[in-house]
């Protein structure tokens, strides 16, 4: 996020612009566009150049952002938390393996599935 508004500053000719946002930062973190410009030290021309290109809501798309957990145990942690369900279809694909010890995402050998999509090109 830093080199983003770092770049950023750049194009309005700020140096470090992200060094300033980030670094004084609230402890709760950013609530209103005000609390930008308080961070920027009152700089309204400033604030004026980049209040179009910055945001202190966050919002996901849970249809295209939708990690895979690293086991079903982190899964159901997640789901408990967040309340997003990973839903994978029938054999659960997790970045440790499938809910099917020694089985990939696609019902095959993981010792099968590791060396086929390992094996050097000659």
């Amino acid at each position: 996020m830093r080199r983003i508004l770092n770049v950023l500053g750049e194009v309005v000719q700020t140096m470090k612009l992200g060094d300033k946002i980030i670094d004084n930062r609230p402890p709760e973190g950013y609530r209103s566009l005000q609390d930008v410009l308080k961070a920027l030290n009152y700089d309204e021309a400033l604030y004026n150049k980049i209040k179009n290109y910055i945001t202190v809501y966050a919002w996901v798309d849970s249809n295209v952002v939708n990690p895979v957990p690293l086991n079903e145990h982190v899964a159901n942690q997640y789901q408990q938390l967040t309340g997003v369900n990973f839903y994978r279809g029938s054999n659960r694909a997790y970045r440790a393996g499938s809910d099917t010890q020694g089985v990939d995402a696609e019902a095959r050998s993981s010792t099968t599935a590791w060396t086929t999509s390992r094996t050097p090109a000659t």
